[in-house]
């Protein structure tokens, strides 16, 4: 595979020359310098195309007029690529989950500074105190707990947020389907959100069925009551609890996407993982900071917080 280029940078420096760039071992090769190929070459003067369609890291050996060679790693600006993704694309759905809220300050369950992790270990677990076990029969215990760790009344949507409505606005978007129960998403302003497991948002009495706000919870002294004198619960998914109709709603939105974007989530929780399963479209990105049982099945895969890649592709429009 050859190519001829004219301009490229190397640590900064820019060299003008006409030469072959030839794929060859690293180990050939007198000097080595990363770069992101469509931000450091010149891809007016990229006449086959090969920089602009590189989609993996590639070994280059650069041959400055015979003098002497430098070899370049080819590293594929990955943010580019989903960029290009999104643009050809006509119905995105995203799939999120407690990592998209982290960067809102808001802990997830299993990482470092997870409930998991400040769980005391002669004490009920987290599954315990949030099931509807406990809800039923120690409600006292269940609403401290729940009030203490799961609602985060002052926290603000991240960037992740705001792009997606951005994609959502510019009819990219088709749906959010979303772990979180945070509302984060619709006080960012996206419009069509599929809240799996609920949201602290919605309350209703466990007797009558009357609907009541977030801050008739938190303006409870222990246990909220209606005034028909019912347990007001939380419209949430608890441990031993089912999913409603919103898992349904989720899996026919993944289906019909021509681009599942799933972000901030280590796709462990089932069944909200299997709702990939669904997925018949084209284009699979996953943007974790740690590996999932389904990054064999992406076309690609970012380890990065899920808000600075959506900072930067917000930077790309």
């Amino acid at each position: 595979m050859k190519n001829y280029i004219r301009t490229i940078h190397v640590n900064g420096s820019k060299s003008e020359y006409e030469s072959t760039i030839d794929l060859l071992d690293l180990s050939n090769c007198y000097r080595s310098v990363i770069y992101r190929a469509d931000l450091s070459i010149d891809k007016a003067n990229d006449k086959n195309g090969i920089i602009n369609n590189i989609t993996t890291r590639q070994t280059l050996v650069v041959n400055y007029e015979g003098s002497y060679t430098k070899s370049v790693i080819i590293e594929p600006n990955y943010y580019s690529i989903v960029k290009r993704i999104i643009d050809e694309s006509e119905s995105i759905v995203f799939f999120g989950g407690a990592g998209v809220s982290t960067e809102s300050g808001i802990p997830d369950f299993r990482g470092a500074n997870g409930l998991y992790e400040r769980d005391e270990d002669d004490g009920p677990s987290p599954e315990e105190l949030l099931s509807e076990g406990c809800l039923r029969l120690r409600p006292r215990a269940f609403f401290d707990y729940y009030k203490s760790n799961m609602i985060y009344q002052y926290a603000e949507p991240n960037e992740a947020h705001k792009y997606l409505v951005e994609l959502e606005k510019q009819g990219k978007l088709s749906a959010i389907v979303t772990q979180n129960i945070d509302g984060l998403h619709q006080r960012a302003g996206s419009k069509n959100v599929i809240e799996i497991h609920g949201s602290v948002h919605r309350n209703y009495c466990m007797t009558c069925g009357k609907s009541y706000t977030l801050e008739h919870i938190l303006d409870a002294d222990d246990i909220p009551y209606c005034t028909c004198g019912g347990i007001v619960r939380p419209d949430v998914v608890l441990y031993s609890e089912g999913l409603g109709s919103a898992f349904y709603e989720a899996e026919d939105a993944i289906f019909n996407a021509d681009t599942l974007i799933v972000g901030g989530t280590s796709l462990t929780v089932h069944p909200a993982c299997t709702l990939i399963d669904s997925f018949q479209g084209e284009h699979l990105i996953i943007i974790n900071q740690t590996p999932t049982p389904y990054d064999g099945y992406a076309e690609m895969i970012i380890r990065e917080p899920i808000g600075e890649v959506f900072s930067e592709l917000m930077e790309l429009e």
